[in-house]
């Protein structure tokens, strides 16, 4: 066999390895096997905990009811080709529905920023129940961005950033400052004149910074950041810390 020839077929072999691993890697990602029912579920579970739902509510409903179709064949014990056909159609859907839910990460991260630092604070305290009006304003702009509305989109985006800060403000005030004051004012008696108005001090600034802080558009994290230091400092001077 002359040098030419051996080189022809080892080129030959290598293109045709390459083939079938191609062939491989496209036959993996398009058609589960059927037992692939934990990986599904999972992909699933992963997506509305990264919100999937909220940021792209349509779509991800459209790959949901397909997910349950799945669901329900493979309780039912389909044939493999049967599921995996409803699996491919499961997961195709619910990459449609996240790569929308990236488009909307997108044009409202500013927002989304404004919304998962409120939640984080108001979650402590209320459950996050308290941003109720702020929930439905960015609903609604996400269903506007799933429709490729992005200016409407980030208006009612902005009047939801607006609530999110007025709840957060109002909650501070109304059940954060409040309750501190009320534990100062409890051991009053038992303090110092000096220790006592030292701690007070701590309240009025994390009071004052709240209400500067609520005419401006201002950081969540760092408002609330700012609050709990002070009262923890409070705290610490009327020895309420122990």
């Amino acid at each position: 066999m002359t040098h030419r020839a051996a080189r022809f077929l080892w080129v030959c072999a290598l293109t045709a390895g390459c083939l079938l691993a191609l062939t491989a890697a496209v036959t993996a990602q398009t058609s589960r096997p059927a037992d692939a029912k934990q990986a599904v579920e999972a992909a699933f579970a992963q997506a509305k905990a990264d919100d999937v739902a909220i940021l792209a509510p349509k779509k991800f409903a459209s790959a949901n009811k397909l997910f349950s179709e799945y669901q329900k064949a493979a309780k039912k014990g389909d044939k493999p080709d049967k599921l995996r056909r409803k699996a491919d159609q499961a997961m195709a859907a619910l990459k449609a529905a996240d790569d929308a839910a990236g488009l909307t990460r997108a044009a409202l991260k500013d927002t989304l920023t404004v919304r998962r630092e409120a939640l984080a604070f108001g979650g402590k305290i209320f459950k996050q129940t308290a941003f109720k009006d702020a929930e439905k304003s960015f609903s609604e702009a996400c269903l506007k961005c799933e429709k490729d509305e992005v200016k409407e989109a980030r208006a009612k985006a902005k009047r939801a950033e607006k609530e999110y800060r007025k709840v957060t403000v109002k909650l501070l005030q109304d059940v954060v400052l409040k309750d501190a004051k009320k534990r100062l004012g409890n051991v009053k008696g038992g303090l110092v004149k000096e220790t006592y108005q030292a701690a007070e001090q701590q309240l009025e600034g994390a009071e004052n910074n709240i209400d500067s802080a609520g005419k401006t558009p201002f950081s969540v994290a760092e408002l609330t950041t700012e609050t709990f230091n002070r009262i923890q400092r409070a705290y610490e001077l009327a020895g309420l810390d122990k």
